[in-house]
């Protein structure tokens, strides 16, 4: 795939028209939807757009966001589906472990 990826446009401070993969996904007939602990997610109007449905959860952890994970996957399935889940925990500072 050419082009930037939704990942280096936002780095980079632009905002991708639409994510390649999603937008892909989209056209392909596939059910899109997203679950965003990111806090600012639905500031990107041409990302959110991608989407058919989003779950918006700032800043909350993992447990929570893949609980609301869980219970989207148990609805009901017309078709194939794309799901996004975006995960703040992993931004925060990592200390090595210590030596045993």
């Amino acid at each position: 795939m050419q082009g930037p990826t939704a990942s280096s446009s936002l780095a980079s401070g632009s905002r991708p028209a639409r994510p390649p993969l999603i937008g892909q996904a989209r056209a392909a007939g596939y059910q899109t939807h997203l679950i965003s602990a990111h806090p600012t997610t639905n500031m990107l109007p041409s990302f959110m757009a991608a989407f058919e449905s989003f779950k918006q959860m700032p800043e909350v952890s993992g447990a929570p966001l893949t609980w609301q994970a869980l219970a989207w996957l148990q609805g009901p399935r017309q078709r194939p589906f794309f799901l996004w889940l975006h995960y703040m925990d992993t931004h925060e500072a990592a200390a090595a472990p210590t030596a045993h």
